[in-house]
C-alpha cells in the first residue's frame, strides 16, 4: 500500500467520494424511516377503526 501523503486534489475527491457516500446512506436511512412511520400510522388508523366499531 502506498503511504505516500496526499497531494490537495487527491485529498479533495476522497472527501467529495466521503461526503456523496455519507448522504446516500442518510437518505436511504430517512427514507427507511419514512416507510416505517408510515406503517405505524396505517396501523395505529387501523386499530382506531377496529375500537370504533366495537
Amino acid at each position: 500500500m502506498d503511504h505516500s501523503p496526499r497531494t490537495p486534489e487527491e485529498q479533495e475527491q476522497l472527501d467529495k467520494k466521503m461526503l456523496e457516500e455519507t448522504e446516500r446512506y442518510y437518505a436511504r436511512l430517512d427514507l427507511k424511516y419514512g416507510i416505517a412511520f408510515a406503517l405505524s400510522i396505517i396501523a395505529l388508523l387501523i386499530n382506531v377503526i377496529n375500537l370504533l366499531r366495537l
